[in-house]
């Protein structure tokens, strides 16, 4: 779960847009 988080993290300092439509998707 800490891992997973962790990289979810890293991802979104990447790539704030995906992340952004990740979770908009997750709530959706």
């Amino acid at each position: 779960e800490d891992v997973a988080r962790e990289a979810f993290r890293l991802c979104g300092h990447k790539l704030p847009i995906q992340t952004k439509f990740l979770s908009r998707r997750e709530v959706l």
